[in-house]
């Protein structure tokens, strides 16, 4: 197997494929079935093929070159991907790397990205434990406090958000009960207390 600058994740794929092997980039296909047919491949490969873990570096690789392209279903075909090599390999760089890799997508414009992002941390967490949060809280934190927003409540001073007008003395049925943390913070305020601790 080789790997090269330009066009490495192919001429990779390609010779793990005739050997047999999974071919990671089908994980980016544009087809749901498709994606799920390779991360079923890539998940039973990688329970029962000793021989595959002669090429794990190979398989990193090409997920991590996934989780770098434009479209969103190779984001998401490379982190499900990933989530996978971390649950069922012993990989240590690779999980704390993905750690990194997982963080540059957190605000991707795409939901179905963004919540394979959570899946990812959570299994790297489950697998590492308090490091992955303590790695992970500020821009996770950052992420939360630039996009909060609750009637009321914006996210930041100065938001933008549209003001509603209630009699005086009357409460907006959506802000009827607000968010309060234990100390009886409003939610935005909880945020900010919990960035600065």
């Amino acid at each position: 197997l080789y790997l090269c600058v330009k066009g490495g994740l192919r001429n990779v794929l390609t010779s793990m494929t005739m050997a047999g092997l999974v071919d990671v980039s089908a994980l980016g296909e544009a087809k749901h079935l498709e994606r799920e047919r390779a991360l079923k491949s890539l998940i039973d490969q990688l329970k029962r093929n000793e021989e595959l873990q002669e090429h794990l570096a190979s398989i990193e690789s090409g997920l991590v070159q996934l989780l770098q392209e434009a479209a969103w279903e190779k984001k998401l075909g490379g982190l499900l991907g990933a989530k996978a090599v971390v649950q069922l390999c012993s990989r240590p760089d690779f999980d704390a790397s993905m750690v990194g890799h997982a963080l540059t997508l957190l605000e991707d414009e795409e939901p179905r990205v963004r919540a394979a992002v959570g899946e990812v941390l959570g299994a790297l967490a489950a697998k590492m434990g308090p490091p992955v949060w303590i790695q992970a809280k500020p821009a996770i934190m950052r992420s939360i406090m630039d996009n909060y927003d609750r009637d009321g409540e914006g996210g930041r001073a100065g938001d933008d958000a549209p003001s509603t007008s209630t009699p005086p003395g009357a409460r907006s049925p959506r802000s009827a009960s607000p968010v309060r943390g234990a100390a009886g913070l409003s939610g935005a305020d909880l945020i900010s207390s919990l960035l600065d601790s």
